[in-house]
């Protein structure tokens, strides 16, 4: 894409393409570089998709800027309709500057993201990731699997998310396995299992106890209300999982984005140590990312300083890599992370939703 945007850049400055601009309105001097925004990023089939293109001090330069499809073609007015469903990538030029790319997700189904019932709070829920190292072969697994089945009865059900990682040593033969769960378990490199992980970066344990999860969550839960919060849907597009999401700031700083599709109900009669049916049956397994994962970094995309009191909308399209998967077992579990004084990307919030469905932002219970 960096080459056919660089391509249009020339070809618009050699002819002098100018937009034009009605003569009774003020005129208006670009500042720095451009940022485009679409008003939606995930639409369906033949709805109007409407661009903006603001530029660094947030001046609409919509009318002075060009914007291009995919195919280089110029979006007249800022609007456009798609017919066929797919992953489709947009980016506006304007004198020497190059915009973002925006990707619009365009579905056979809408996705509709709740309206936010609390529009001037601020105060969010906070939820952790726990993330289990398991696999098929380890007879000692099973007692993960009773330890959240009591942890989800505390009260600190409501202050976390839970990844089933099935990969490693143990995973041979293991029908919850997959490329990503590859990588997540390089990235921790566990030294013995059941190893439990909170967030990226967080404590890593193979004590198998509610009092040292307990202990984990009270060290990074923010009572008052998590950096961000998250509103989502998500449902099934062909031979995709498609999400839609709004962020919503509570702090600014510089943050990352990144959507894990889980699959509940896969049955594994031959899981090692099991001594009930609820030991046999997989739940949360990770089976692909929207933005990828890698040895070194587990957060995706990274979206830049994000101010507070301003929302961000996100879409994304998971593909659906085995025939093996079942779309109707599958959510998708949004993560946002924030970079630490050390460098790292650590988990700032995330949220949960079953396909489709859709969830609402979590705030803080008065």
């Amino acid at each position: 894409m960096k080459l056919t945007k660089f391509f249009a850049l020339m070809c618009a400055t050699v002819v002098g393409f100018t937009a034009c601009t009605d003569p009774d309105e003020p005129v208006i001097e670009p500042v720095g570089a451009i940022t485009l925004t679409a008003e939606k990023t995930s639409v369906s089939v033949g709805e109007e998709i409407k661009f903006t293109v603001t530029d660094s001090i947030d001046q609409n330069v919509t009318k002075l800027a060009t914007i291009y499809d995919p195919d280089l073609n110029i979006v007249k007015n800022a609007k456009c309709k798609i017919s066929t469903p797919g992953t489709y990538e947009f980016y506006a030029t304007l004198n020497s500057e190059i915009s973002n790319t925006v990707t619009i997700i365009v579905s056979e189904v809408s996705l509709e993201i709740p309206e936010d019932p609390q529009p001037d709070n601020y105060a969010f829920n906070h939820r952790a990731i726990f993330i289990d190292h398991t696999g098929i072969n380890c007879g000692w697994c099973p007692t993960v699997v009773d330890l959240f089945e009591s942890f989800a009865k505390t009260a600190w059900h409501d202050h976390y998310n839970e990844v089933a990682c099935h990969a490693g040593g143990y995973a041979t033969g293991d029908p919850g396995n997959s490329a990503a769960a590859n990588i997540v378990n390089q990235y921790h490199s566990p030294d013995g299992y059941p190893y439990i992980c909170m967030n990226f970066n967080g404590g890593k344990v193979a004590s198998r106890t509610i009092a040292y999860l307990e202990n984990m969550l009270k060290g990074y839960i923010k009572e008052d209300g998590a950096d961000v919060g998250i509103s989502m849907a998500a449902a099934t597009n062909v031979d995709n999982i498609i999400c839609s999401a709004q962020l919503k700031f509570n702090v600014t700083q510089e943050y990352a984005i990144n959507a894990w599709l889980l699959e509940n109900n896969i049955w594994s009669p031959n899981q090692a140590g099991a001594t009930k049916d609820s030991h046999k049956l997989y739940n949360w397994c990770l089976r692909n990312t929207s933005e990828g994962v890698t040895k070194s970094n587990l957060a995706g995309l990274e979206i830049g300083i994000q101010e507070a009191q301003k929302t961000y909308e996100y879409s994304c399209s998971i593909p659906l890599t085995s025939t093996k998967w079942v779309a109707e077992n599958m959510g998708v579990l949004i993560i946002v992370s924030t970079k630490t004084t050390n460098g790292n990307w650590e988990v700032a919030n995330s949220l949960y939703c079953k396909v489709g469905e859709s969830k609402a932002y979590e705030y803080v219970e008065e």
